[in-house]
């Protein structure tokens, strides 16, 4: 058993560094233990990485599965670590604090509430009974399996470091405590303390800041519940800002790294060494940039680079009028297509640069321009000139794009979800499509519900061997490779998702009751309503004649919702399909 020493409350562990004390042979079992509590004091001596509980060890080989495996709670620079692993680093969720300003020969009070489905978020870590900011290291799915009891004072490592300090008052919890629960827990142990420390004399600044909040506490009502309200609302904060996503930020080497060329690709056949840099024929390098990222970004956006801005507009260009001006929107080199109009690229180009590269006036440019707003009517004589239009003698022709057609049919039917950013969602798809495709069970698909069900398209999870179908059989690309240029085919298929898949279904649905609601009182009045609403033009005659016939049709079929056949017929009319 170890040393005992006067601790915070009787008598506590005094650990010297040189084994971990085990528990007994029940002891702490992974996955019950909710919260941790304890009371630390760290001798000056004491190691700056070491395991104050754990039940891991880094013998054997990294690269074995489940290497490392376990979980444990470390003391690293004066923070808490906590590394819950299945296989270290790979296969680890690891968090720790900031600012719990653990300092040697001072007792401070730890408490870890580990959180239970969303491990990362959920976890809390107090420190004197103050919840404290709490940072994601790296976070994995998977949890460890249960690995038995843990030990104090090192891992499990043959030659593992030790904890050199005591240790008082270990309570252990399999339910997670409340913020009011661990100030109360702290409170009990400290204010005694503190209350013996300060008649003896003994008393010290962090000691009698106990005392001083304690007082105020019990003697004013109004502090008290101002310090619970405050300590309620920073919990809330500190929750809301680990809900923030993760991102990855790259960092400047201090000393770049040295690169050569390889003779015949042999890794370890090194030529002549190279250095990073651009090629001068296409503009020179910024004068005073540096060599880095920031530098090349520099380069990429000097007035006088010849690429970029072309490159760009001609990417604006090709979406308002389907093909660019160069039409290999991917390829401004050797390999790619002349410009069709290399004087139309250059001036737009020029003015895009001395515009401050402003996007807004360029797109309106576009589309306020003559050669946009004409007809798209084509003549046999056009087609055989110029079966692509790259004279631009008509207006372009071509069908939406798979998010464009999704949205288009979720606002007509009022059901578009307008709130913007946010998690990914997950629309309606067959079920078992994802079935050989993904591995684990938990990555399966869960239909999103609510208003999250009609969000806009460019928030649909979209895996990167298996998008939503919809979104393949109307053309829009897997993400295996970057694609530029967008593929359009016309398949019968794509006639029948939009007539069948559940979303385009629904809106007809919405669509067709938002007619009956908005469009009038006569049958007349709405089906003019629903075809103006959908297409920004009156029904001609014949047209209108068809709406009629067809809900005639689904009235005498005893359809409960005869306008919906009427919004389906809408929805997939070509005048909606097709930009024209």
């Amino acid at each position: 058993a170890p040393e005992l020493l006067d601790g915070i409350a009787g008598k506590a562990w005094k650990l010297t560094g040189t084994r971990m004390v085990e528990f007994d042979k029940k002891g702490i079992v992974t996955g019950k233990l909710r919260t941790l509590a304890l009371w630390l004091r760290p001798e000056t001596d004491n190691p700056r990485d070491v395991a104050l509980l754990s039940n891991v060890s880094y013998n054997g080989d990294p690269a074995q599965a489940e290497y490392a495996g376990g979980e444990e709670y470390r003391l690293v620079d004066g923070e808490i670590e906590i590394r819950v692993n299945k296989m270290y680093p790979a296969y680890s969720t690891r968090m720790r604090t900031t600012g719990a300003g653990i300092v040697a020969g001072q007792w401070q009070h730890v408490t870890i509430i580990m959180g239970d489905e969303n491990l990362s978020q959920d976890t809390r870590v107090f420190i004197d009974g103050e919840e404290i900011v709490t940072r994601i290291l790296s976070e994995s799915g998977s949890r460890s399996k249960q690995r038995g009891g843990f030990g104090f004072g090192a891992d499990r490592s043959k030659e593992a470091a030790g904890f050199r300090g005591a240790l008082d008052e270990l309570r252990v919890y399999e339910k997670p405590l409340d913020e009011s629960q661990v100030a109360a827990l702290f409170a009990s142990d400290a204010v005694p303390y503190a209350s013996a420390r300060e008649k003896s004399g003994q008393s010290t600044e962090h000691e009698m800041r106990w005392l001083t909040d304690a007082r105020h506490r019990a003697e004013d009502t109004s502090y008290a519940m101002l310090s619970a309200s405050h300590r309620s609302l920073w919990a809330k904060l500190l929750h809301f800002e680990k809900t923030f996503p993760t991102v990855m930020v790259m960092e400047e080497m201090p000393v770049p790294r040295r690169a050569f060329i390889l003779k015949r690709g042999v890794y370890d056949a090194h030529g002549d060494e190279v250095t990073a840099k651009t090629p001068e024929l296409i503009a020179p390098w910024p004068k005073d940039a540096p060599t880095n990222r920031l530098g090349l970004a520099l380069w990429f956006t000097q007035p006088q680079h010849p690429l970029t801005s072309r490159v760009v507009v001609n990417r604006f260009w090709a979406q308002f009028f389907g093909i660019g001006l160069v039409k290999t929107l991917e390829d401004f080199g050797s390999q790619g297509d002349y410009p069709s109009h290399p004087e139309l690229l250059d001036w737009l180009a020029r003015h895009f640069v001395d515009s401050g590269w402003d996007v807004k006036a360029l797109v309106r440019m576009m589309v306020l321009s003559s050669i946009y707003r004409q007809s798209s009517q084509i003549t046999p004589e056009m087609l055989a000139r110029d079966p692509e239009n790259r004279l631009l003698a008509r207006a372009p022709r071509l069908r939406l794009q798979a998010e464009f057609l999704r949205d288009q049919a979720l606002a007509l039917g009022g059901l578009l979800t307008e709130k913007i950013g946010g998690p990914s969602v997950y629309p309606e798809q067959p079920d078992g499509f994802y079935k050989g495709v993904t591995v684990d069970d938990k990555n399966q698909w869960m239909t999103s519900k609510g208003d999250d069900l009609y969000r806009r398209s460019l928030y649909t999870f979209w895996k990167r061997t298996a998008l939503h179908p919809v979104m393949g059989t109307l053309d829009a690309p897997a993400r295996e490779t970057c694609t530029v240029r967008r593929s359009r085919t016309n398949t019968p298929l794509q006639a029948l998702v939009l007539m069948n898949e559940p979303g385009f279904v629904q809106a007809a649905r919405a669509l067709g009751q938002r007619m009956e609601k908005e469009g009038g009182t006569t049958d007349e009045s709405k089906l003019h309503w629903g075809f103006q609403l959908a297409t920004g033009r009156a029904p001609a005659a014949a047209e209108f004649a068809e709406l009629q016939r067809a809900l005639a049709d689904a009235r005498q079929s005893a359809d409960e919702t005869p306008f919906a056949t009427v919004g389906s017929i809408l929805l997939n009319l070509d005048e909606l399909v097709t930009r024209e």
